[in-house]
């Protein structure tokens, strides 16, 4: 029998994988978007779409853009590698 914190980490590892397919999904139909449409667009909590992003980012996976304040907010899109084909963990499709 699995513990009770065993059982969370995998379902949480398993939140982010679904949140990253979503993102990836999302970013390949439309190549550039700010933090605020990524969140609207992904029905998922916002402070695990952000968390998700950032790990996107410092995986080489999203690049971002922009200062991140007011008037010049953050937009990710596929970094270069990434931008053309990915594979859909949820659906098992490459874009």
């Amino acid at each position: 029998m699995k513990s009770f914190v065993t059982q969370t980490c995998e379902s949480k590892s398993r939140r982010i994988e679904r949140v990253k397919g979503s993102i990836l999904k999302l970013l390949a139909l439309h190549p550039s978007a700010s933090e605020r449409e990524i969140t609207d667009g992904v029905s998922h909590r916002t402070k695990t779409v952000a968390e998700v992003l950032r790990l996107l980012v410092s995986e080489g996976t999203l690049t971002r853009m922009g200062s991140g304040v007011r008037g010049d907010p953050y937009q990710y899109s596929l970094s270069t590698g990434s931008a053309n084909s990915f594979e859909s963990e949820d659906e098992g499709l490459i874009l």
